[in-house]
């Protein structure tokens, strides 16, 4: 190891790829249902449930095709750091918008700090489809990576039942 470090998997990344496994996990079984439906929380009554099941969720977005923000929901005590980003905000620029609107696919980001939390979080989106299969719109979840993998091995039991 000590001669040839790049053939072998440190922790850090081996943490990374445990996160990214559950996050995709969850992420895929949570998007199917979702729908991009107008702005406005009654129309996103369900998300705040998600939150405080899941809560190393820090935030969860609802974006339109355009990537502007439909609804959301924050982990209560973030709330007032999430202010800044009201129903409209615009998310067209980011990049893990950008990349899963063009390749329609689920993506992870790396491992990066948030700037509301301070916490070290990944982004993982995905598109949502209408009944005809046309993307309308990005469901995205900014996910707690410590929080994350100290529920590692609930998370492995609820895909295991289903």
């Amino acid at each position: 190891k000590r001669f040839l470090p790049g053939l072998f998997i440190t922790d850090f990344p081996r943490i990374k790829q445990l996160a990214r496994h559950l996050a995709v996990g969850l992420v895929t079984r949570l998007a199917k249902d979702c729908k991009v439906l107008g702005f406005g929380s009654e129309h996103y009554a369900w998300m705040p449930d998600v939150i405080k099941e899941y809560p190393f969720i820090q935030y969860l977005h609802l974006l339109d095709a355009q990537g502007i923000l439909q609804g959301f929901a924050v982990i209560p005590e973030y709330q007032q750091n999430y202010d800044k980003m009201p129903l409209g905000y615009d998310f067209s620029g980011r990049q893990w918008f950008i990349e899963t609107m063009k390749t329609g696919a689920l993506h992870v980001t790396d491992v990066y700090q948030s700037h509301f939390t301070d916490k070290l979080i990944i982004t993982v989106s995905t598109v949502i489809t209408d009944d005809n299969d046309d993307i309308s719109g990005v469901v995205a979840w900014d996910i707690q990576l410590e929080e994350l993998l100290q529920r590692a091995e609930l998370l492995d039991q609820e895909k295991e039942e289903e």
